[in-house]
């Protein structure tokens, strides 16, 4: 018995480091956003994505999070590889206290500055595989800011036609994981799946839950058998 539950440990600890890879995933919306109700990142360094789906009533997505002067800043956005999207070319714009004022095609709390980062002159985009879920993207980035002044800051991703489309934002580089990031993996992966419109089950992290359970229903199946026997 005591082996087995060895085991059955080791099974579960092999499923819970496999996405240490991944970015931890904030939300998929498809809802008017802005300052009021942005995805809220605790921690700047750690890998965390939001997914969008714009519409002319729900252009722009937004992050927000609060960040030290001299804080290093690390983003990318990206567009689902669907023949549909591929002349997407989304903008980034980083809205703070200290930066500069680019023009805008939304509104910004008032007293802060912006400045934009443009994928437009991209012409070919890298093509970036996420095995864990099993999807594909065309990404624009990475880039890096250091952050002015001390306060509250927003990362605001929108196409410049403020038009219909998907794209999605990452903040931060650090793989950190929480136990309600392993709890949810079965949601993310169907959620993330279906955003880039593949069939829902899939990838890595897909076949090694399936693995783990397998392992499981082994084990507990041997574990009787022998207690009864």
């Amino acid at each position: 018995m005591r082996t087995s539950l060895l085991r059955l440990t080791a099974a579960l600890l092999a499923v819970s480091v496999w996405p240490a890879t991944a970015h931890r995933l904030l939300e998929i919306t498809d809802t008017p956003m802005g300052p009021g109700n942005a995805l809220v990142v605790d921690d700047i360094a750690v890998s965390q994505v939001g997914y969008h789906v714009a519409s002319p009533a729900a252009p722009t997505h937004w992050m927000t999070f609060e960040a030290e002067a001299g804080a290093v800043l690390h983003f990318e956005t990206g567009v689902p590889y669907i023949a549909r999207y591929s002349d997407l070319r989304p903008s980034v714009a980083l809205v703070g206290p200290g930066l500069p004022q680019d023009s805008l095609p939304f509104a910004i709390p008032e007293g802060l500055g912006a400045v934009v980062y443009s994928s437009a002159d991209v012409a070919e985009p890298v093509v970036f595989d996420e095995r864990f879920t099993g999807t594909q993207s065309w990404t624009y980035g990475p880039y890096m800011r250091v952050l002015p002044e001390t306060g509250r800051y927003y990362l605001v991703s929108y196409l410049p036609d403020l038009g219909a489309g998907k794209f999605w934002s990452v903040v931060g580089k650090a793989e950190r994981f929480g136990v309600s990031d392993i709890l949810t993996l079965p949601q993310t992966i169907v959620g993330v799946r279906t955003y880039h419109e593949i069939f829902p089950l899939g990838g890595l992290l897909f076949w090694g839950m399936v693995a783990a359970v397998a392992v499981i229903v082994f084990l507990t199946a041997s574990f009787f058998t022998k207690a009864i026997a």
